[in-house]
This record gives structure tokens, sequence and C-alpha cells, in this order.
């Protein structure tokens, strides 16, 4: 089985009503998961003009350091390979 549908079944997994969705702001691209119960939390912050990912610092705003570049080729196949869910590949290691 590919990385990809392991990843969505994973996710299918914990429910019917778990879902991403993306909210447009003023600078950035705002990821929320959802989850059965309803409950929402920011998952990813993207920059609009530069396509930068930051991991979010609250619901309402990022973090102060770009975790990766999505106009970055080596970035975006390496999000591919290892991006979860949980937002664990967001952390500073």
């Amino acid at each position: 089985m590919d990385y990809h549908q392991k990843k969505i079944n994973e996710l299918l997994d914990r429910g019917p009503d778990v879902e991403f969705y993306v909210r447009t702001l003023r600078k950035y691209y705002k990821i929320v998961f959802k989850d059965a119960g309803g409950q929402q939390s920011a998952h990813a912050f993207v920059d609009r003009e530069n396509g930068d990912l930051y991991k979010p610092a609250s619901w309402r705003a990022p973090a102060k350091i770009a975790r990766y570049n999505l106009l970055n080729d080596d970035h975006t196949n390496w999000l591919f390979r290892n991006a979860d869910w949980a937002g664990g590949y967001l952390y500073i290691k």
C-alpha cells in the first residue's frame, strides 16, 4: 500500500466526521482539522504570497519560524512522504 493511501486510511479510521478544510485569511491560508466531536484546531498556516508553511502558535496565528516552503520541490517531496494528520512533522527537531 502506498504511503498516501495508508495516511488516508489512518485518518478515516478516526471516524467519518473527521475532516480538514482551508480558511482564507488576509495573509495566510489556515488549514483546520475538525474531529468527529466537532472540535476544531489549526493544523498549519501557509503564507499566501511565498508558500511558507508554519506550525500554528495558536488558533489565530502561526509560529514565527517557517518550517517548509511549498514552492521548494525538495520540501514538497519530503512533505508528501512524511506529513501526517497530527502535525508532528511541523516541530523543529
